[in-house]
């Protein structure tokens, strides 16, 4: 019997036998082959026979026999398994490294291929109205055209800059050239007070009409924090200052 049993065991494992008695002069012996580092084996079904001492004397060599046949036939399929398994992993590792190689060459590809990108800032959407010529309908429009028209805004965004510089130096209403400097705002890097001071003070010194002048010494003060005299411009006269609320100035032309 102890033959069999030791053809039945691994060569690097062992077999661990159960002997119960059952009553009734019965015995039952359960049988399991454990490999060594082999966890797997766990999932093998063991050997468990029944029987009495003499039939087991009689009987438990063949049938150890046979359980060792399907137990290398199930051994055999898990090898294959884990083979399997093993063979998967390498290759996923391997592909890992490939891309894992392959991320910083394409960067490196990139950074050659568009050489000064990383100093290059995103296309400008307003670039062919900041570089865009002088429009002489544009010019015409956005001064003669009053700024409450439905239309005056969307010519308004389309206009070149230097459209737009060209009209706010024309004779064109204060509320069309507020709006006009607004938008030169957007477009530079320079603030509506910025743009719109020096034009007004040019039409202040130009304008002869008392209530106009008045009009735009309102706007001038308001945009700068200071009086007429503190820029340096001639007075207006102060009944004419009295009568024209900020809110309620007449549209003056310069």
């Amino acid at each position: 019997m102890f033959k069999s049993v030791a053809e039945a065991i691994p060569a690097d494992g062992r077999m661990e036998l159960i002997i119960t008695h059952c009553g009734d002069g019965l015995l039952s012996v359960t049988a399991r082959t454990v490999k060594k580092g082999e966890p797997d084996n766990c999932l093998l079904i063991p050997l468990v026979v029944k029987g009495t001492p003499e039939e087991l004397d009689a009987e438990f060599a063949s049938v150890i026999a046979g359980y060792k046949t399907e137990h290398d036939g199930l051994t055999t399929n898990l090898d294959a398994i884990k083979a399997d398994r093993k063979a998967v992993e390498k290759k996923a590792k391997s592909d890992a490294k490939k891309e894992a190689k392959k991320k910083p060459a394409s960067k490196k590809a990139g950074a050659k291929g568009t050489a000064g990108a990383k100093d290059t800032a995103p296309e400008d959407p307003d670039k062919n109205r900041k570089e865009g010529s002088v429009s002489a309908d544009d010019v015409s429009w956005l001064t003669t055209t009053p700024a409450s028209d439905a239309n005056f805004q969307g010519r308004l965004k389309k206009a070149s800059v230097a459209s737009l510089e060209k009209a706010l130096q024309g004779r064109s209403a204060l509320t069309n050239k507020e709006a006009i400097a607004a938008e030169l705002a957007k477009l530079t890097n320079k603030t509506k007070a910025d743009i719109l001071v020096p034009v007004l003070t040019e039409g202040y010194k130009a304008v002869t009409d008392p209530r106009s002048r008045a009009g735009l010494a309102l706007k001038l003060e308001k945009l700068t924090g200071k009086t007429i005299k503190e820029l340096g411009l001639p007075p207006v006269q102060p009944s004419l200052l009295d009568t024209i609320p900020g809110s309620d100035q007449p549209e003056s032309t310069t």
